[in-house]
């Protein structure tokens, strides 16, 4: 089985529309994904419905990666890159792997590439 892509997604600060910020292929591709990983599983929801997923809020699976993951936790979360799915990493700071919690995870899968 192929290794999945890991997609990084910014999310616009403040209450701005998605496609007022985002590139319309940006905006496809996170309507396509459906493994997240976010800082924020509520905000990573109103945003992804802000979006308009091709997929019912329900089936998408959201793990949670914050100033409070622990280092040990994060091969898990790219478990779905692994099984071959396309992972997008959701950043509430406004640019992903830039001064947050993603920049570790994104090192790791780069490593694991």
């Amino acid at each position: 089985m192929s290794r999945g892509t890991l997609y990084l997604i910014p999310v616009p600060l403040g209450h701005v529309l998605p496609e007022a910020s985002l590139p319309a292929p940006v905006l496809a591709q996170t309507r396509r994904l459906t493994h997240f990983v976010v800082e924020n599983a509520k905000s990573a929801r109103a945003f992804l419905k802000a979006v308009g997923t091709e997929h019912a809020l329900q089936v998408l699976q959201l793990a949670e990666l914050n100033e409070h993951t622990r280092n040990e936790a994060l091969a898990g979360l790219l478990a779905p890159l692994r099984a071959g799915h396309d992972l997008g990493l959701l950043s509430e700071a406004g640019c992903p792997a830039v001064a947050d919690p993603g920049a570790n995870l994104v090192a790791l899968a780069q490593s694991e590439g």
